[in-house]
């Protein structure tokens, strides 16, 4: 009874405190405009925008699932989509936290210990970010002429 108690209260304030934020950006919104210009909008965008977006976090769904199975854990696939999209809304609260939250989430709901999901997280970003730096020099590569015209025509962007 108690935690049942405990719990209710704890939602009801994470809800008041998302009504109060709610309001707080929303209060000097000229509603009227803001229902045209939902009219206006062209649907489809929209729709295919989403789909691509479900998209990217099934991959990325997909690619911490392969970095969890070796160590002899099978968290459900539909446990870690939501633990992703639970990162994005944490994001939205508190920058690079949505990383301890998602963790945390699996870890809760799949017994997989927090240290280890925290190092795929870590091995996650090192990953990215050596397909980013790889696909830099590629781009800037295949582009040096721009780069070059660009140094040429812009001469205060030069070392003196």
């Amino acid at each position: 009874m108690k935690k049942l108690v405990f719990n209710t209260i704890k939602y009801l304030l994470f809800f008041a405190v998302g009504i109060l934020i709610f309001w707080l950006l929303y209060r000097k919104v000229e509603w009227q405009e803001l229902v045209s210009a939902i009219k206006g909008l062209k649907y489809y965008w929209l729709f295919i925008s989403i789909c691509l977006n479900m998209m990217a976090q099934l991959s990325r769904t997909l690619r911490w699932k392969m970095l969890i199975k070796p160590m002899g854990y099978n968290p459900s696939t539909s446990n870690i989509f939501l633990s992703v999209l639970v990162l994005y809304f944490v994001n939205l609260i508190v920058p690079r936290a949505g990383e301890v939250a998602r963790c945390t989430v699996v870890a809760k709901t799949d017994k997989v210990p927090f240290t280890k999901l925290v190092g795929t997280v870590v091995v996650e970003r090192i990953s990215d970010a050596v397909a980013l730096f790889v696909f830099a020099f590629f781009i800037i590569l295949s582009q040096l002429k721009v780069f070059k015209n660009f140094f040429i025509e812009n001469p205060e962007t030069r070392d003196n």
